[in-house]
């Protein structure tokens, strides 16, 4: 039997590598392909960072005719769009970390501060290794071993290369610009939607909008991670991973 294919995508600011740890544990039951998103493997395609449609239409030449899109963060914003543009194309979509909009405003009370992201833009860009350490730190949830995780995780990243200033910059404006809520009824692919309990930048609220909204969605919340859920225990995480591996 034929192993589903499985695409993964990072989030903002760092890239494929983040997932060597969960890429391991999951290719006995997927063909796995671990991507950068435009940009951040290929600063030649930096200009197709700035929007969520740019990213999804570089990636599609890079993919299986058909597969699950795991999305982390940004990732999960760019997996959504796809789902939205090239429904043939996605088979299930796994959301970590995601929200529909990542910037706060009057209508939307599961955001962040604009000024947030731009303070922490500005940080990664003047001292990437040591501010990628502390938000890995950060994100790591309620976990004994965080700071070896983190430190471990961050290892695996830096091997990839850290993303230029530009690139930095197109994908934040793609995050702070983009609202997909108005998309997501439209989105009938099965989603699991795996969130921390103590992320802490975006809010679980944001996850349980998603899964009201999204007609085919199932949502498990893990009670001691945060923001990268998959670090905090990813046996654990790799066994939600389900949808189109049969049983």
């Amino acid at each position: 039997m034929n192993k589903p294919a499985l695409v993964l995508l990072h989030g903002w600011g760092v890239n494929r590598c983040v997932w060597n740890t969960v890429a391991n544990r999951l290719r006995h039951r997927f063909r796995v392909s671990a991507l950068d998103l435009p940009g951040y493997g290929d600063p030649s395609v930096a200009r197709d960072a700035d929007n969520l449609t740019a990213m999804a239409m570089n990636l599609l030449t890079a993919v299986p005719r058909q597969a699950v899109w795991l999305g982390w963060s940004l990732g999960g914003m760019v997996a959504l769009r796809m789902a939205k543009l090239a429904p043939g194309r996605v088979t299930g979509l796994v959301l970590v970390g995601t929200t529909p909009r990542f910037v706060a405003s009057p209508d939307w009370e599961h955001g962040v501060e604009a000024h947030q992201l731009t303070k922490f833009a500005a940080d990664l860009a003047a001292d990437y290794e040591r501010t990628l350490g502390r938000f890995l730190l950060l994100q790591a949830g309620r976990v004994a071993h965080a700071r070896r995780v983190a430190r471990d995780l961050g290892r695996h990243i830096a091997r990839c290369g850290a993303p230029t200033g530009e690139v930095l910059d197109a994908s934040l404006h793609a995050l702070v610009s983009a609202d997909l809520r108005s998309e997501l009824p439209a989105i009938r692919a099965p989603v699991r939607i795996i969130h921390g309990q103590f992320d802490r930048l975006v809010s679980p609220g944001a996850a349980r909008y998603l899964a009201r909204r999204l007609p085919a969605a199932e949502l498990t919340v893990l009670p001691d991670a945060g923001h990268a859920a998959f670090i905090s225990d990813p046996d654990a995480f790799a066994a939600l991973i389900d949808l189109g591996a049969g049983e």
